[in-house]
């Protein structure tokens, strides 16, 4: 190639660049500051615009919380004591029939204008489209996806990170495009996490592209559930719903550990350790106790222990962090249950 031809192809390439440029038109970061428009939150320092995920394991009472949220939400009405913003919503009960959804609603009370339902719905790409024109053509701005798997492109391997990011990406995005949030149900998985945030069942893509993570954990039987949420705009949030028999949730207390995100076996143990065994015992008597193997309780330990609420004073003896000194520095090694007295 001569030397008019290599000059030539350059100036052809340059010239590509300076328009592909133009095109993609990065502005300064200062130009942000005429920036106005204020954040929505439809569920204060919760939920705002974009995409929320709601995660737990079955019989945690997800559909019902996201069900009484999309009342109050429908009303502008606050919900576990947290203002909502008042907007049309659609919940969409993909694992539902009508009667099960009239069967709720008969305990929840009457459904308030501006909630529809939906309970079928397409997949991948043309899910996407039919929620555009939904958002469009019906002005919902506040979308409930029970469960999400029921939307993924078919096929789709919920451990694929690739596959799972892209498709919530786009449904990110396409909640933004129109100052809506979508919440979508999610399963979480049985084992302990560190992290609350890690235990979305599948790929971390999952979480790693929602804006709020909210995790809800039950101990069965217990109708207390532990509600913990993370975002990208909130506030951490950590508190104790009850449940009543007619599944109306109540916000009792928030969290009591110092703002430690705790499961409810992490904090089943970290109580007993702090009320039942102020001087420390082994994690043979506290899994006897809960009903888990050492093997469990020892894991739960420690991640207690990484969370600075535990600390191990003897060979296999672990104490509760409490700030307070031992009357006589002796672990409690009897093994008594102290429910059975």
């Amino acid at each position: 190639m001569s030397d008019f031809d290599q000059q030539k192809q350059q100036q052809e390439k340059s010239e590509q660049c300076f328009k592909r440029a133009a095109e993609l038109n990065p502005q300064p970061l200062s130009s942000l500051a005429d920036v106005t428009t204020q954040r929505i939150w439809f569920w204060d320092c919760v939920l705002t615009t974009g995409l929320g995920v709601i995660a737990a394991k079955k019989g945690c009472y997800k559909s019902w919380l996201s069900l009484q949220l999309a009342y109050a939400v429908a009303q502008g009405r606050p919900f576990l004591e947290k203002t909502t913003r008042k907007a049309p919503v659609l919940y969409m009960a993909l694992e539902l029939d009508n009667i099960a959804m009239a069967e709720r609603c008969r305990k929840l009370g009457t459904a308030p204008d501006g909630l529809d339902v939906l309970f079928s719905f397409t997949r991948g790409a043309d899910a996407l489209n039919d929620l555009e024109a939904l958002l469009a053509a019906k002005a919902y701005r506040f979308v409930i996806v029970d469960m999400l798997p029921a939307i993924l492109p078919k096929g789709t391997d919920g451990n694929s990170y690739d596959a799972i990011t892209d498709f919530m990406l786009s449904l990110r995005r396409l909640a933004q495009s129109y100052s809506s949030c979508f919440l979508c149900l999610l399963h979480s998985g049985k084992a302990e996490r560190a992290d609350f945030v890690d235990s979305v069942l599948g790929s971390t893509g999952f979480a790693g592209q929602a804006d709020t993570v909210i995790v809800l954990d039950r101990k069965r039987g217990d109708t207390t559930v532990k509600f913990m949420s993370s975002g990208n705009h909130g506030r951490d949030c950590c508190m104790k719903v009850e449940v009543s028999e007619n599944m109306i949730m109540k916000r009792i207390e928030d969290d009591d550990t110092d703002g430690k995100f705790l499961s409810q076996s992490a904090e089943q143990i970290y109580t007993l350790l702090k009320e039942s065994y102020p001087q420390g015992t082994t994690a043979a008597v506290l899994g006897s106790v809960t009903g888990k193997s050492d093997d469990a309780a020892r894991k739960i330990l420690s991640r207690l222990m990484d969370s600075s609420l535990v600390e191990r004073t003897g060979r296999g003896i672990y104490k509760a962090v409490t700030g307070q000194t031992d009357t006589n520095g002796q672990p409690d090694l009897s093994g008594q249950c102290p429910f059975s007295q």
